[in-house]
């Protein structure tokens, strides 16, 4: 992560909506890289801003944030596009749908414990979080109050 830069709310808002946007697949996500910097870039933005408010909650949530990998999301892609395609009836097909099984069951027995579904899911819930933290000012303050 790069040095501390201020952070302006609006901004930061903006941010983690469009997150959201890519996560639940509103968005199109182009590549794995390209998401996983702009998902870099939106966890910079969070830590920064904890450090400059300074927010205890958005350090903590900072920390939950998944850890994503761009292998991770062009699998998850690769996967979507190929069951979006209509393979036809011919043998190149078949084969490709063949491939499209062994591999998500292969990614099934990988991933079982925490998929890159998981993640996002996660990423979406922690997000949410996140907004309604700087939609509602105080809030933080009560959720330590009544965590003790």
């Amino acid at each position: 992560m790069s040095k501390s830069k201020t952070i302006e709310e609006g901004k930061l808002v903006v941010s983690l909506l469009s997150l959201v946007q890519f996560c639940q697949r509103k968005a199109e996500i182009d590549s794995g890289s390209a998401f996983i910097d702009f998902y870099e870039k939106v966890c910079e933005a969070i830590n920064n801003y904890a450090r400059q408010k300074p927010s205890r909650y958005f350090a903590e949530k900072f920390l939950e944030m998944p850890k994503l990998t761009i292998d991770e999301i062009d699998t998850m892609l690769a996967l979507e596009n190929r069951s979006n395609q209509n393979y036809g009836s011919d043998v190149g097909g078949l084969a490709m749908l063949i491939v499209s099984l062994l591999t998500l069951v292969g990614l099934i027995k990988d991933k079982a414990k925490y998929s890159t579904e998981d993640k996002l899911n996660d990423i979406v819930a922690i997000t949410n979080n996140l907004l309604y933290v700087l939609q509602h000012p105080g809030f933080e303050e009560l959720y330590y109050h009544r965590k003790q």
